[in-house]
């Protein structure tokens, strides 16, 4: 359950590096995502456009859903994190919270159950299944989030890329000052005449 940092080289295939020596070649997704999560209402800097690529294919990659035994150990970890508490029925309150953890990706139950960012972090009681499952689909939404600003990076560059070759096909094609006045004369010619 440790922090893994993917990385994909910039080529945008998916073989991930050894996360702790990072190439210049190689994509640390964790920091871009962290970098674009920052972005909501403003232009994302300190991202390249390559970075940005990497994180969308890599979004596209369909995430595991947690399995059986790690929903199990991640609902223990959840309510080892609280104080003992009665309710109802321990043993399905367990199965229910497993089982709403078993209907979502291992990497968003992984930030749910965190103790510094996640459910522990807000709140002060045992969560009931609607807290877990709004947590947990919060998750889903910054994610979505972060792949957004990652497709309007690579979107917003490609447009600028298109801009800037009509520029350069537009003043390519353009006539000199001197090929327009002899132009103009030309024409100016025929009606004089």
């Amino acid at each position: 359950m440790a922090s893994e940092i993917q990385t994909v080289p910039n080529s945008t295939t998916l073989s991930p590096h050894n996360g702790q020596h990072l190439s210049r070649n190689s994509v640390n997704l964790k920091a871009v995502s962290e970098t674009l999560d920052r972005s909501f209402s403003v232009v994302p800097t300190g991202v390249t456009v390559a970075e940005c690529e990497a994180l969308v294919t890599a979004s596209k990659a369909s995430l595991p859903l947690a399995t059986p035994v790690e929903a199990t150990d991640y609902a223990k970890q959840l309510l080892g994190f609280y104080p003992a508490r009665e309710v109802n029925d321990a043993q399905a309150y367990a199965m229910g919270i497993s089982a709403m953890f078993s209907a979502y990706p291992a990497k968003y139950v992984r930030a749910v159950c965190n103790p510094v960012t996640g459910l522990p972090s807000r709140l002060k009681w045992l969560p009931t299944l609607a807290e877990t499952k709004e947590a947990l689909e919060g998750e889903k939404l910054r994610r979505e989030r972060i792949v957004a600003n990652a497709m309007w990076v690579v979107r917003a560059a490609n447009e600028k890329r298109k801009e800037a070759e009509l520029e350069a096909e537009i003043a390519a094609g353009r006539k000199t000052q001197e090929e327009r006045a002899q132009q103009v004369n030309k024409l100016l010619g025929r009606f004089v005449a």
